[in-house]
This record gives structure tokens, sequence and C-alpha cells, in this order.
């Protein structure tokens, strides 16, 4: 299933870090730092194919967005959905595995662990570049 990853963290920073990421592997990848929205593009972007949400977040809690993306999961209109939190208690990991999240991360994060999770399940393709190319002038 390809489509577009949807990462969620209330840390902008966090989001253009994945999202970035994402994109030099030539993957198509969007972010939000509202959980809020990320709730209406769960439910009413037919384009997504998996949602990566950090768990400790203003206004909406990630596990309401992991909820909701299992929900569509289930309903076969996504491929995956993980968590990831920098303040991860083993507590965490069990209530975000309870609440949909096929992976769980820790941050700092692994870019090419959270990379190898979307090719196993389906929503990156294996021929994915294994380097990301640098934009001119980055770092």
């Amino acid at each position: 299933m390809s489509g577009k990853i949807l990462i969620v963290d209330d840390e902008p920073l966090a989001v253009r870090e994945i999202t970035d990421f994402l994109r030099l592997k030539g993957l198509e990848a969007t972010g939000t730092s509202d959980p809020r929205v990320a709730l209406d593009a769960i439910a009413h972007d037919g384009s997504l194919c998996a949602v990566i949400t950090d768990l400790k977040m203003p206004f909406v809690d990630g596990f309401r967005v992991l909820s909701a993306a299992h929900d569509r999961r289930q309903a076969g209109r996504l491929a995956t959905v993980m968590a990831m939190t920098g303040h991860a208690t083993e507590e965490d990991e069990r209530r975000a595995i309870r609440s949909g999240a096929m992976h769980f991360f820790s941050k700092p994060l692994e870019l090419r662990a959270i990379l190898g999770a979307l090719r196993v399940a389906g929503a990156a393709p294996e021929d994915t570049r294994a380097e990301p190319r640098r934009p001119e002038g980055h770092r």
C-alpha cells in the first residue's frame, strides 16, 4: 500500500527532520505539530498509508491519534501505525501497542529503523533509496 506518511509531533523540528528524511528517501511525507489537524487528516485524507505519532502532546495526546489511526488501519485504509516518544516508559509502550501501534520508537529516533518498519508494513517499497540524497548546501 503506497501513499502519504503522516508525521505528528508537537515539536516542529522533529516533524521537519522525519519528513525531510523520508522525502530524501523518495517517499511522500507530510507532518503537523497539531494533533487535532492529524485527527482530521486521519478521518478525511484518503491518500494516507501510514501514521507516525508522538505520544506526549498538548490538546490531544498521541494515544487518541493512535486509536483513530488504528481504527482506519483495521478498516484496511492504512498500512501501519507507529508511536514515538522522548519520555518512554514500559507502560507507555504497552499502552501504545494496546492503542494500535505496530511499532514503538524512543527518541532520539533512529530514522533508518523507522524506514525499515515502513518497508516491513508495505508503506515504503523495498527498493527505497538506501542513502538519502543531500540537497545543495545541506549539511
